[in-house]
């Protein structure tokens, strides 16, 4: 039976980091370091619409909230050296459970991350487009295409439309991977683009296939990858209060897809610090649960801005 819960989170000044394009549970997809939140063999973990997503050393997990894990490959690339892409917009903090040595605190969230060399000349960067991941795979003048190989593995069923759309179905969710835009910018920055696709081979993986382009200067290909799961599609977050400080909610947890027996996905709290409180900006995101669901149900703000946030709800920790 839900107990009732009460949490009080200390609202201090944080170090003043460059502001996100949108808060947490708004929809944009951020990338955290991991620092112990999420599978400890992910550099960096995202959450997206209808899926959770792991950077590994060697590949990506796509980890659909209903369906199976389906891994990412890049065949014949090398060991990723993931790096951020800019300054860090947010920190993150992870209340879970009631062993404070088990507990994140302030690790760095990134808008962008970028697999630097995946192969000779080539980086692969992993950005937000409207709550789904998207990415570049940019290629320097003089890399040669034809290295560029894909593979997904552990889905039930994979297909490619006429239109060029992997469909890669993986329990009761679909990850869509759309066909890739290919351009390249002139003297001006103006894109002209460059026809291909990514094709199907015999052996199960994906070769891009192009046309003619200008050899001399970077090409860009850029598909997104798009969940659809039961719930809808949607990242499974919940808003539960909003003001011009905070905003605070319901999420579900990192979970860690690459251990046996762990696939249940629990409730966990959240608060971000979105403005001025007491003419003091408030920075950063709190997760906040245990081993059971945990819901807020609403909070209460302090007085002043080094004072407690109360936050109330139910939880079955």
């Amino acid at each position: 039976m839900p107990a009732l819960l009460v949490f009080l989170f200390f609202a201090a000044l944080q170090p003043a980091w460059s502001s996100s394009p949108k808060p947490f549970a708004f929809g944009a997809v951020r990338f955290e370091a991991n620092q112990g939140q999420a599978d400890p063999a992910a550099r960096y973990f995202a959450r997206a619409r209808g899926q959770h997503v792991y950077f590994m050393e060697r590949e990506i997990v796509l980890d659909a909230l209903d369906g199976a894990p389906v891994r990412m490959s890049f065949p014949g690339a090398s060991k990723a050296r993931w790096t951020p892409v800019g300054a860090a917009v947010d920190r993150i903090s992870y209340y879970l459970g009631n062993d404070p040595s088990r507990w994140v605190k302030d690790a760095p969230v990134y808008g962008r991350i970028a697999w630097r060399g995946v192969y000779p000349g080539i980086d692969a960067v992993f950005y937000d487009r409207g709550g789904h991941v998207e990415y570049d795979l940019v290629l320097a003048p003089g890399a040669d295409p034809s290295r560029i190989r894909l593979r997904f593995s552990g889905a039930s069923r994979i297909e490619s439309t006429a239109a060029g759309v992997i469909e890669i179905k993986a329990g009761q969710a679909t990850i869509r991977q759309h066909a890739p835009e290919i351009y390249q910018q002139d003297a001006s920055g103006k894109r002209r683009k460059v026809s291909g696709r990514l094709v199907a081979s015999s052996n199960g993986e994906f070769r891009l296939q192009l046309g003619k382009y200008e050899k001399t200067r970077p090409l860009i290909v850029d598909p997104v990858l798009e969940a659809s799961t039961y719930w809808g599609g949607e990242n499974d977050d919940e808003i539960v209060a909003v003001n011009d400080t905070f905003i605070a909610g319901n999420t579900r947890s990192a979970g860690f897809p690459s251990a046996p027996g762990e696939r249940r996905r629990t409730r966990d709290i959240f608060l971000t610090g979105v403005g001025l409180f007491n003419n003091v900006r408030i920075f950063g995101t709190a997760i906040v649960g245990g081993s059971g669901d945990d819901e807020l149900a609403g909070l209460v703000l302090p007085r002043n801005a080094f004072a407690d946030v109360t936050l109330a709800g139910t939880t079955n920790s």
